[in-house]
């Protein structure tokens, strides 16, 4: 399985791509994302060249520009992606959303598409679309209790249960068993990624005409669907303006027919894509980097503008989520290539084992992308990493908030400063989660939460902010404690020690850390992440001279 990322104009598309062979676009569900489509990729890339985008603005998809976008506007942005591809035509495989901008693209662009292969055609009445318009999409609101998120787990597990998921009682009971937790979580984490914002193509399906869509379009539709689907009740209701066939129940066996339905009609085949390079960056450009058997995530933060970029790791554990602020206020000052570390948020990777090793494979993926490594910034936990990239580069670090406890306390924190999000069908891990991220911007340690352990500087609980760290740790929940484990195990006070000379070390006004580091550290103060990339722009220039 590849990942990767297009680049349409200023916004991106991410993939899935698996096989080779003639193109077969997959378009997904509304409010997940191409992850939906992990089966049917290991079926279809058997036979085809399987790609599974996210649709603008869900997943790593970034949104239209359209205030409200409709149908034909992610129909138009489909066939855009073809072009980037390069393909001349393609099979479309849509399910549910996805069959509806899949069969508007075959309406719009009839000559760019091969086949409109339909898994639960969305066909509602006026009387449904308006419910549904007005009740079914109740927004996301991060709540500072983290009580918005056990709803949404509950939410996204009774979208199995009942249909519409709003309606529990017995008429309505869904003719499907309960998916198993694995596949919950990812929808779970999927629509929390899309935020508010997971509405919108969702709505853009209820307000869409599919049956005018359906009797104007003169490019090949096939029409399925399976027991067990919410739609599929809907099936007998389609007029016969195109061929329709019920397919089984499993998703697997379903997707074994579909292959055979795909492989009656021809399409392109796509051009081999060079590999991303740094020489190619461009402002906020974002990357999949070749790691082994998987990928490291890594974005753009300013203008590249001919100086080495200042490599930023994101906190370990974590994601971008909580400082792609911080790191595009640095960004003013000097250009910015953020990574996130080895098996945590979008870097699947699988486990490092190590910070030592973490270190190794960002600058393996370094030095495939082409990306030269003078200055490298590491934020709380990943400052380790940072340190461990600096010594076998050379590179000068900048570290801020670095959690260089003493050695005694590390065995504590082995015992003590970790979490099980191990996914439960009823949710329990979902608060665990979020008590992680909010605890440690009260106490520290977090699970000392006695006065003596309260951080000086609290203001304000910024539920977004937190909602964001939490979701980045639902992306991978089985390596954040693997992560820590790796993190209070590395003894990142002795080797700070060792590399003085090549360090500065930032203190930000509410660095967690600072009561238990070892004493005697010395520290820059700063306000902010733009005063660190202010103070980076300043010392820089000299030590690459």
């Amino acid at each position: 399985m590849r990942r990767g990322y297009l680049r349409i104009g200023d916004r991106h598309v991410h993939y899935r791509r698996t096989g080779q062979g003639p193109a077969v676009i997959l378009l997904h569900a509304s409010p997940v994302s191409g992850a939906m489509f992990l089966d049917q990729l290991e079926v279809f890339g058997r036979h085809f060249d399987a790609i599974a985008i996210d649709t603008p603005g869900y997943g790593l998809s970034t949104p239209l520009d359209h205030p409200k976008p409709e149908i034909a506007d992610y129909a138009d942005a489909a066939v855009e992606t073809m072009d980037a591809l390069g393909l001349d035509r393609a099979i479309l495989y849509g399910r549910h959303t996805g069959a509806s901008i899949a069969v508007e693209a075959a309406r719009r662009h009839p000559q760019r598409v091969a086949l409109a292969l339909c898994d639960g055609y969305p066909v509602f009445t006026p009387g449904e679309s308006e419910r549904y318009l007005t009740q079914y999409l109740v927004p996301v609101e991060p709540r500072w209790d983290g009580s918005h998120l056990a709803f949404w787990w509950l939410r996204y597990r009774d979208q199995h249960v009942f249909w519409p998921w709003d309606l529990q009682q017995t008429a309505c009971r869904a003719d499907t068993d309960l998916p198993d937790v694995d596949f919950l979580h990812r929808g779970f984490t999927q629509i929390m990624m899309a935020g508010d914002g997971y509405r919108t193509a969702y709505a853009a399906a209820f307000r869409h005409d599919s049956i005018p869509a359906l009797r104007e379009t003169r490019a090949p539709v096939m029409l399925t669907a399976r027991p067990g689907d919410s739609l599929y009740a809907a099936f007998a209701t389609v007029p016969e303006l195109h061929p329709k066939r019920e397919l089984p129940r499993d998703t697997i066996e379903a997707a074994h027919a579909e292959v055979a339905i795909m492989q009656t009609v021809s399409a392109s085949v796509a051009p081999a894509a060079p590999p991303p390079a740094w020489a190619d960056a461009r402002p906020g450009g974002r990357y999949m980097l070749p790691c082994g058997d998987g990928t490291l995530h890594a974005r753009v933060f300013g203008t590249p503008d001919g100086r080495p970029p200042l490599v930023a790791v994101a906190p370990l554990p974590g994601g971008f989520g909580g400082i792609e602020d911080h790191l595009a206020e640095i960004a003013r000052s000097w250009p910015v290539l953020g990574i996130e570390a080895p098996g945590q948020s979008d870097s699947e990777t699988g486990d490092p084992g190590s910070v030592e090793t973490a270190a190794a494979w960002i600058g393996q993926a370094l030095d495939g992308f082409g990306c030269p490594v003078h200055a490298v910034l590491g934020i709380e936990g990943s400052t380790a990493i940072a340190l461990e990239i600096a010594a076998i580069t050379g590179a000068t670090a900048f570290l801020v908030d670095p959690p260089a406890i003493p050695p005694e306390l590390r065995s504590e924190f082995l015992d003590r400063y970790t979490a099980d999000l191990t996914p439960h069908v009823d949710g329990r891990h979902v608060p665990v989660a979020w008590s992680l991220v909010r605890d440690e911007r009260l106490w520290t340690p977090f699970y000392r939460r006695v006065r003596s352990a309260a951080l000086p500087a609290v203001d304000g609980i910024d539920a977004a902010l937190l909602h964001r760290k939490a979701v980045d740790l639902f992306k991978q929940p089985a390596m954040l404690a693997p992560a820590l484990a790796q993190l209070w195990s590395y003894p990142l006070a002795e080797r700070l020690a060792e590399r003085r000379a090549e360090t500065t070390v930032f203190a930000m006004p509410q660095d967690r850390f600072a009561l238990l580091c070892v004493d005697g550290m010395a520290r820059r103060a700063a306000a902010d992440f733009a005063d660190v990339g202010a103070a980076i722009s300043e010392m820089l220039p000299g030590r690459l001279a």
